[in-house]
């Protein structure tokens, strides 16, 4: 009878591995490490990681976008000491994950990565848009796309 049970328990065991190896809870633990930016998301180390940016654009006295080839950056504050707001990714150099995931992907494939397991979809979208709430600290993450369901931008900000 004790070998059973523990035949048994070992048997669930494995199971419950296989699954949290299969189905994560996360896609990509740091989104943010993958695209060069620090944990700190601060302009210094921005210029630090890229050098200086092909544009600065202050949209007002609130918002700055720094622009690079294929990924830009947003802050509040014009003089981009202000708190972070988020990257949008336009090059398909920048991937994600195990699966690689960039811009130039299908709407399918993106589908099909992210809904499983426990990362959570964000409603109310258009139907251009698909967005998830993913990682360790709550990064949500939209992809964009165009008449053809191809990604043509993935936006990257912090859970509020």
């Amino acid at each position: 009878m004790k070998k059973i049970v523990c035949i048994q328990l070992g048997i669930i065991l494995i199971g419950m591995i296989v699954f949290f190896i299969t189905n994560p809870s996360v896609y990509n633990k740091n989104y943010w490490k993958d695209i060069g930016l620090g944990e700190s998301h601060l302009y210094a180390d921005v210029i630090r990681e890229f050098g200086e940016p092909t544009e600065i654009l202050h949209i007002s006295d609130a918002e700055s976008v720094v622009r690079y080839d294929g990924v830009s950056f947003v802050w509040y504050n014009a003089d981009l000491n202000g708190i972070f707001v988020c990257s949008e990714i336009t090059s398909s150099k920048i991937s994600f994950g195990k699966k690689n995931v960039s811009v130039g992907m299908s709407k399918q494939e993106i589908q099909r990565i992210y809904n499983r397991g426990f990362i959570k979809p964000i409603k109310d979208l258009s139907n251009n848009e698909l967005g998830y709430i993913d990682g360790t600290d709550d990064t949500w993450v939209y992809f964009k796309f165009n008449d053809k369901d191809v990604v043509n931008k993935i936006v990257l900000a912090h859970g509020v």
